[in-house]
């Protein structure tokens, strides 16, 4: 049987009832699928979807002593160094 002609990516859509995935198969063959409810839309900390565009929140500042999720300087300083 012949192959057929991989799916190539489109123009955004956004669909409520569809499901969300994209990935590329061993024969390089494109697939996207989409999900109703899990699709990355900017949200409020109790789930109200934002109106497109808006800028993400904030993060809130932490004390200058914070180095979560390491426990002392020395710990963020030794990952920092073996991962750079």
């Amino acid at each position: 049987p012949q192959p057929s002609s991989p799916i190539l990516p489109g123009p955004f859509h956004e669909d409520p009832n569809s499901t969300d995935a994209e990935f590329t198969d061993a024969s390089e063959r494109y697939y996207r699928t989409y999900h109703s409810v899990l699709n990355g839309r900017p949200c409020t900390a109790d789930g109200t979807f934002l109106p497109h565009g808006t800028p993400p929140t904030p993060a809130p500042l932490k004390a200058p002593d914070d180095w979560s999720p390491y426990r002392n300087r020395i710990e963020f300083e030794v990952a920092e160094f073996a991962f750079k």
